[in-house]
């Protein structure tokens, strides 16, 4: 956290400043890279350690995992675009944990909360000079914060949002999906760069001061720490919810519905359930 609370007093936004790529660059780039062997990983390092800013996305599926699963990361500096097979690296992903910690590169997300607590949960990668675009629009007051909403906004570019419901486990990947991957991380220096200059603006016209505003789009997602919740017992939470909406929405059924036997017999059940999911690993949901 120190370098976090260091970038707090002085926030580190050269690499948005000195940002020059021209969009009609950016849509002529059409090319990425498969990443899915060390060797091509720790070259990805190699790359992003000379860099001042780069773009990151991820596509994680928590609909067929108990904790959820990171499976694809996108990364797109000024060059190039990378997708990073994390399922296949998951046990090397931490070759680019020193590239995600140092404070001297700004890591460009969009609605990063998630991701940054995934990224510690699967990898323990913790991430220091985050600008998050999502946090931009809110200080901004836009009417929208979505990716899609400043994909179309900045750059004239539409997505299909729906294939972020589709199953990334599977491999190998559709090329539509690979391409909408892609696209999630390509445009977003370009749009961190106009809402900065937005952010400046804005500072003109209103307060609080500048470094106030960007220490929020910077580093508020940062200092999140995963954590899971302790139950009192497995399913505790579930059986407490399920018990409670009993009593809530049937408050007439004879008293014998909702009584120790039945309490007992849903915390059991809910037990199994959450103990079934974890040994198999799927989603509770």
């Amino acid at each position: 956290m120190t370098e976090i609370s260091a970038l707090v007093k002085e926030p580190n936004v050269k690499a948005l400043e000195n940002y020059n790529e021209k969009l009609d660059e950016l849509k002529r780039r059409g090319s990425y890279v498969w990443v899915e062997t060390g060797s091509q990983l720790q070259e990805l390092a190699d790359v992003l350690s000379g860099e001042m800013i780069f773009g990151v996305d991820v596509e994680h599926d928590s609909v067929r995992s108990f904790l959820g699963l990171i499976c694809l990361v996108q990364i797109s500096t000024k060059r190039e675009d990378y997708l990073v097979d994390a399922i296949a690296l998951h046990h090397l992903m931490d070759i680019l944990r020193p590239i995600f910690a140092g404070p001297g590169i700004c890591k460009v997300f969009h609605a990063a909360d998630n991701d940054v607590l995934w990224l510690q949960r699967d990898f323990h990668i913790y991430v220091v000079n985050l600008f998050d675009t999502a946090k931009a629009c809110h200080v901004l007051s836009k009417p929208q914060n979505s990716l899609a909403y400043l994909l179309k906004t900045y750059c004239g570019v539409i997505t299909n949002k729906q294939l972020r419901r589709e199953d990334w486990r599977q491999r190998p990947l559709p090329e539509e999906m690979l391409h909408y991957a892609k696209k999630d991380s390509h445009y977003l220096m370009y749009i961190a760069c106009c809402v900065y200059k937005e952010l400046k603006i804005h500072d003109l016209e209103s307060s609080p001061c500048l470094k106030n505003k960007l220490t929020f789009v910077l580093e508020a997602t940062c200092l999140q720490l995963f954590s899971i919740l302790i139950e009192a017992y497995p399913g505790y939470s579930a059986a407490s919810s399920i018990i409670s909406r009993c009593h809530r929405y049937h408050g007439n059924l004879p008293s014998n519905f909702v009584n120790a036997k039945f309490h007992d017999l849903v915390s059991r059940l809910c037990a199994w359930r959450h103990i079934m999911a974890r040994v198999h690993d799927e989603s509770l949901r």
